[in-house]
């Protein structure tokens, strides 16, 4: 009985960035991110938005007042003419 092949074994992950890394400031850039991108989804509704992220308007509200952002999309159709 030939014995069983074992299964193969991922090598680990090239970091994508160097060490030492600016961990909290990665982390604000990709929660900055996902924040615009569900924004955006929900046409600046913060309350479906809020839902998207798993978190509640009112933390959403303050992050986006924390950090300066806007909830605002980058379509022509959001401002006023």
């Amino acid at each position: 009985m030939a014995p069983e092949p074992k299964p193969a074994v991922a090598e680990p992950a090239t970091p994508v960035v160097t060490l030492p890394v600016d961990l909290p400031m990665l982390l604000r850039e990709l929660e900055d991110a996902y924040i615009q991108a569900a924004l955006a989804r929900t046409q600046c509704n913060k309350k479906e938005a809020a839902k998207l992220l798993g978190m509640g308007r009112t933390t959403l509200v303050e992050k986006l007042r924390r950090r300066n952002m806007a909830a605002r999309t980058n379509t022509p159709s959001s401002s006023s003419s």
